[in-house]
Protein backbone atom coordinates (compact mmCIF):
# COMPACT_ATOMS: atom_id res chain seq x y z
CA UNK A 1 0.00 0.00 0.00
CA UNK A 2 1.63 3.10 -1.07
CA UNK A 3 0.37 6.57 0.25
CA UNK A 4 1.00 10.10 -0.85
CA UNK A 5 0.59 13.63 -0.38
CA UNK A 6 -2.95 14.20 -1.64
CA UNK A 7 -4.46 11.46 0.70
CA UNK A 8 -4.74 8.99 -2.06
CA UNK A 9 -3.58 5.27 -2.11
CA UNK A 10 -2.72 2.91 -4.15
CA UNK A 11 -3.23 -0.93 -3.57
CA UNK A 12 -2.69 -4.08 -5.69
CA UNK A 13 -4.20 -6.82 -4.26
CA UNK A 14 -3.91 -10.58 -5.77
CA UNK A 15 -6.32 -13.57 -4.29
CA UNK A 16 -7.54 -16.70 -6.08
CA UNK A 17 -10.58 -17.07 -3.45
CA UNK A 18 -12.04 -13.53 -4.64
CA UNK A 19 -14.60 -13.63 -6.99
CA UNK A 20 -17.57 -11.57 -8.44
CA UNK A 21 -20.22 -14.33 -7.83
CA UNK A 22 -20.70 -16.66 -5.02
CA UNK A 23 -19.91 -16.98 -1.38
CA UNK A 24 -16.26 -14.96 -1.32
CA UNK A 25 -18.04 -11.86 -3.82
CA UNK A 26 -16.20 -9.02 -3.38
CA UNK A 27 -19.66 -7.07 -4.34
CA UNK A 28 -21.44 -5.02 -1.75
CA UNK A 29 -18.44 -4.63 0.13
CA UNK A 30 -15.74 -2.12 1.62
CA UNK A 31 -12.32 -1.42 2.86
CA UNK A 32 -11.86 0.99 5.01
CA UNK A 33 -8.49 2.64 6.14
CA UNK A 34 -7.92 4.42 9.05
CA UNK A 35 -5.26 6.64 10.36
CA UNK A 36 -5.14 4.98 14.30
CA UNK A 37 -4.68 1.33 14.35
CA UNK A 38 -7.66 -0.94 15.36
CA UNK A 39 -7.75 -1.66 19.39
CA UNK A 40 -10.33 -4.41 18.45
CA UNK A 41 -12.61 -2.21 21.05
CA UNK A 42 -10.63 -2.77 23.88
CA UNK A 43 -9.76 0.96 24.52
CA UNK A 44 -12.22 3.88 25.42
CA UNK A 45 -14.62 5.09 23.26
CA UNK A 46 -13.92 4.40 19.71
CA UNK A 47 -15.72 4.98 16.60
CA UNK A 48 -17.05 1.61 16.09
CA UNK A 49 -18.81 1.88 19.76
CA UNK A 50 -20.32 5.28 18.87
CA UNK A 51 -21.43 3.77 15.57
CA UNK A 52 -23.26 1.05 17.57
CA UNK A 53 -24.54 3.92 19.70
CA UNK A 54 -26.13 5.70 16.87
CA UNK A 55 -27.67 2.98 15.01
CA UNK A 56 -29.28 1.88 18.42
CA UNK A 57 -31.02 5.32 18.87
Amino acid sequence: MVACQQDLISILLEKSTITLTGPNSIIGRAVVVHADPDDLGKGGMNLAKAQEMLVAE
